[in-house]
């Protein structure tokens, strides 16, 4: 069965960067986001989350930082490809995403609002989804790269 995913930027960062939330050389997010494009998965973003990214990259370009392929291209690619790259309205505030650090409020909303997983490496979010249980409650998970991998893998 298909699925869709709300990408936290530090995943499409260490993706980019070739690395881990270790700092540890890695292709997992990398394949990640490789895996859920090829596998027709659908990515999920809003006009806030996708000026987060061209920030990202802007950044990571401007920093002279290794990296690897670009992810950036990848997600145009995708963005060509019908039910790929999902760009919809900014999602509305959900019950309880209050005690959701703010910077990340946009991730677990656009979750929320398209019955979507949300990948992450941030552990402060995590525990906040996990204490609030926000997408818990509606049959979403919050998944770290190793464990969205498995899952888009296994099929």
């Amino acid at each position: 069965m298909k699925q869709r995913y709300v990408v936290d930027l530090n995943v499409v960062r260490f993706a980019q960067t070739l690395t881990d939330e270790k700092g540890q050389r890695t292709l997992d997010s990398l394949r990640l986001l490789t895996e859920l494009v090829a596998r027709c998965h659908s990515l999920i973003t809003c006009t806030e989350l996708y000026r987060k990214y061209a920030k990202l990259a802007d950044g990571l370009r401007a920093s002279g930082a290794p990296q690897g392929p670009s992810v950036f291209a990848l997600a145009s690619t995708a963005a060509s490809v019908s039910e790929k790259w999902l760009r919809v309205p900014q999602p509305p505030a959900v019950k309880g995403d209050d005690r959701i650090p703010d910077d990340d409020r946009v991730l677990v909303r656009l979750a929320v609002a398209n019955r979507a997983h949300l990948v992450t490496a941030d552990g402060r979010l995590v525990v906040a989804i996990s204490k609030t249980e926000i997408l818990q409650k509606r049959g979403l998970q919050v998944l770290s790269v190793q464990q969205a991998l498995t899952q888009v893998v296994s099929g």
